[in-house]
């Protein structure tokens, strides 16, 4: 029986790919709130600078996500790699992931804190940067947790 798909160009999305899609999203939107609880925490109440915040932040997002998205979303029985080497492989893309988007959270950080007046955004340039980037790290998660679930 052919799956149905919600479109047919060049890139299909199947029923349970979204399924899957909409799962990780709520997943790693409660991994986002506990990175960005524990970023908030450091960036302004501790004042750590936003690459070691988020770094640390980032990999308390990372491994919750990990550990539901392997028990509830991806599961794969005939798995050849075992559970443990995952979250390895995981926390090593996470790794490289964090720290090019610790790089450009500081970057975009520096970027409105120096081209506005607004006093707002400058204010809470720290936190909007963070929120700024995640929708790119959140993609880029979702395709790599998908493709080392497969292994």
């Amino acid at each position: 029986m052919k799956q149905k798909t919600f479109y047919d160009g060049d890139f299909n999305v199947k029923k349970l790919d979204l399924d899957k899609i909409i799962k990780f999203v709520l997943t790693s939107g409660i991994g986002f709130l506990l990175d960005f609880i524990s970023y908030f925490m450091m960036t302004q109440l501790i004042n750590i600078s936003v690459v070691y915040a988020n770094f640390t932040s980032s990999i308390v997002g990372a491994t919750f996500v990990f550990i539901v998205s392997t028990r509830k979303i991806f599961i794969h029985d005939n798995a050849k790699i075992p559970l443990m080497c995952k979250y390895i492989l995981y926390i090593m893309y996470q790794l490289i992931m964090i720290t090019v988007a610790s790089l450009l959270i500081s970057y975009v950080n520096k970027f409105l804190s120096a081209s506005t007046d607004i006093s707002l955004i400058v204010k809470y340039s720290k936190m909007l940067s963070k929120i700024l980037v995640t929708p790119l790290t959140l993609s880029c998660n979702y395709i790599f947790m998908r493709t080392i679930s497969k292994l």
